[in-house]
């Protein structure tokens, strides 16, 4: 268990256009981690109302958005130097969903790695060019957490609890909640590769869902042009253009990616996952994953079962 002054005095701050669904994933698992402690560990109040943000006087504001830019009228001035005034009194300030735009429009963004919904990311790059927006579900850097929101709230708040009373505790709240895995903050959002396309490349998303369905067999690169009706250098031109990789390292980390969801949350040996993600012997597979994620598939599950033990 921390150190830190129990209880914990959060404010869930909602904002005019806030998700309904981060509000009570966030509430639930702060709720459930006192219900599991048999005690407050998390004193919470909600409010829309500026006065209470700007009396709190406690621990942690959490600012809770949408997965849609905000309306001009909810760019509110007001809001974002009363949240400037909560980070100069050390409250640790958490951003959900578009709530980062607020805060990018004051400033307190600049130069950091912020994370936002996929949907908002694109326009953060375009009108904040201090800012560098991140795709990851959570960004944990006190005393300014950003957060893509929805159910990447949970996760928030799951490693939120993990650091405050430990990796068992915050697996019961999972579990009471029926979240079968706890996500890491670094872990990507799934961004519909047709949001950056739209239709304008039917080809690139033809190869890539060809790619997706046959991850135990790969294609070579060839073998997908010739369903396609390109040539394999159209295909490559696509692909760089686009995704900014060739053909066969896509393939490949889309296999890996297969493989590091298997290694934790399955119970199949490293072997069966790396013949079922297309690797022909261990030590290949042992090798690609590593250079892609610094560690071999046994020291992920390792690790991975440590954490939650």
């Amino acid at each position: 268990m921390t150190s830190q002054h129990l209880p914990i005095s959060v404010l869930l701050y909602e904002l005019a256009d806030s998700s309904g669904m981060a509000r009570e994933v966030m509430l639930q698992a702060l709720e459930t981690a006192n219900r599991v402690l048999d005690k407050q560990i998390f004193s919470i109040a909600q409010s829309r109302d500026h006065n209470a943000l700007r009396m709190f006087s406690g621990q942690v504001v959490v600012l809770i958005g949408s997965m849609l830019w905000p309306k001009r009228a909810h760019q509110n001035v007001d809001l974002n130097e009363l949240v400037l005034l909560q980070i100069k009194r050390n409250v640790h300030v958490m951003a959900l969903g578009n709530a980062v735009v607020h805060l990018a429009a004051s400033g307190a963004l600049d130069n950091k790695r912020v994370s936002a919904h996929w949907q908002l990311l694109d326009s953060l790059r375009i009108k904040f060019p201090a800012l560098n927006p991140s795709a990851a579900l959570f960004e944990w850097a006190p005393p300014l957490t950003t957060c893509a929101g929805e159910l990447a709230s949970l996760h928030l708040a799951l490693h939120w609890i993990r650091l405050l009373c430990g990796a068992g505790i915050a697996t019961q709240v999972a579990d009471w909640l029926q979240c079968d895995k706890i996500r890491q903050g670094n872990e990507r959002q799934k961004v519909p590769l047709q949001t950056h396309l739209g239709s304008q490349e039917p080809k690139l998303l033809e190869g890539v869902l060809l790619m997706e369905a046959n991850i135990e067999e790969p294609l070579a690169t060839s073998e997908i042009a010739d369903y396609l009706g390109i040539s394999r250098r159209q295909l490559e031109r696509l692909f760089k253009k686009y995704l900014q990789e060739v053909p066969s390292r896509y393939y490949l980390n889309l296999r890996l990616d297969a493989a590091k969801k298997l290694l934790l949350e399955s119970n199949l040996s490293i072997v069966e996952i790396g013949s079922r993600c297309g690797f022909s012997s261990g030590p290949h597979f042992s090798t690609a994953y590593r250079q892609r994620f610094q560690q071999t598939p046994r020291e992920e599950r390792s690790q991975f079962l440590n954490s939650v033990d």
